[in-house]
């Protein structure tokens, strides 16, 4: 299992990009990498918070940048060639999208939604993102993510 840092530092090698969209490309990473093989991706906890599915401990991480972009990483992330070739496959998904449509996207399935439960839109809520919902989800979608 790799690190919530890891993977984070492996996307963002890919662009800059907002804490918003780094946390939606890394809850997709995390849910297909569930999905596909099993096992957590990184021990990342998704919170269905107002603006889709979020790690706290990713959004502690890169806070920091506030409104502005978090730099491209240029640095060397140490993963398997396995690991690389999952990671840009997410990138080719989900990297053209902006962190507006990825929220967007994350409000309409269904784990995001459970979590949600009757929340109003704009209350917040830490409630977690259930793994067994992710990979229900998840499940019923893979053509999506195989024939990218």
């Amino acid at each position: 299992m790799s690190s919530v840092k890891t993977i984070s530092e492996l996307m963002l090698s890919f662009g800059s990009m907002s804490n918003k969209k780094i946390q939606k490309i890394c809850y997709y990473a995390y849910s297909w990498y569930l999905t596909l093989y099993g096992e957590q991706l990184a021990p990342f906890q998704f919170e269905a918070w107002v603006h889709g599915p979020v790690s706290r401990e990713l959004y502690h991480y890169y806070k920091s940048y506030g409104w502005s972009d978090i730099p491209q990483y240029h640095g060397l992330v140490m993963v398997d060639n396995e690991m690389a070739a999952f990671a840009r496959k997410i990138w080719t998904l989900y990297g053209s999208y902006s962190a507006d449509e990825l929220e967007q996207m994350s409000h309409k399935e269904y784990p995001w939604q459970a979590a949600r439960g009757t929340c109003r839109y704009y209350e917040s809520s830490d409630t977690l993102l259930d793994d067994d919902d992710i990979i229900a989800y998840f499940s019923k979608n893979k053509d999506f993510f195989i024939s990218a």
